[in-house]
């Protein structure tokens, strides 16, 4: 059977843990401060085995900042790739300046994705953390939206011509939502 259903996850605040500062959400920049969640394994395996590929989308435009260095940041992704259930990890570096297509709210990442893999967007989600995440699967054409609820979700952005999400308040709801549809 051809695999292709696929879940889009947000990195930072849905697989490990973040920092929140003043409201802003802060990615870890060393590899010794990338803790994963302890339940994420389960989650993963979890819709690995409904029949989705685990596909993570990440901002990190602290290496176009110069605020990280690229080998922290494959370390984390080593870790993850090697550790968990996960497809491949596509990976943003640039910041609001460089006005990339890949960079959240843009769609590149996911269409990236589309391009490499055999995928029926009708059976594609994105889970994520804050109103780019959401966005971006929008702009994707993706219809199944989730968003984990945190008190940085929507900053920056103003409620008015949002696309149609679902609002969760742990990932772990994400294999039970997809057993329910089946």
């Amino acid at each position: 059977m051809l695999e292709n259903k696929a879940i889009f996850w947000d990195r930072d605040g849905i697989i490990n843990q973040i920092e929140v500062k003043d409201g802003k959400s802060l990615s870890p920049r060393k590899f010794k401060d990338f803790k994963v969640f302890p339940f994420v394994k389960e989650v993963l395996s979890m819709t690995k085995k409904l029949g989705y590929m685990n596909f993570i989308f990440t901002n990190q435009p602290d290496i176009s900042r110069s605020l990280m260095d690229q080998k922290e940041l494959n370390f984390m992704h080593d870790l993850l790739i090697k550790n968990y259930p996960i497809q491949k990890i596509f990976c943003c570096p640039h910041s609001n300046e460089d006005n990339c297509l890949c960079r959240k709210p843009m769609p590149g990442m996911i269409k990236s994705c589309f391009e490499e893999f055999l995928l029926d967007i009708d059976e594609c989600l994105v889970v994520g953390d804050r109103i780019t995440d959401i966005i971006s699967g929008n702009l994707a054409g993706i219809k199944k939206l989730y968003l984990l609820k945190k008190s940085y979700s929507l900053n920056c952005y103003s409620a008015k011509n949002l696309p149609k999400y679902n609002i969760i308040s742990h990932i772990k709801e994400i294999p039970n939502i997809l057993m329910e549809s089946l």
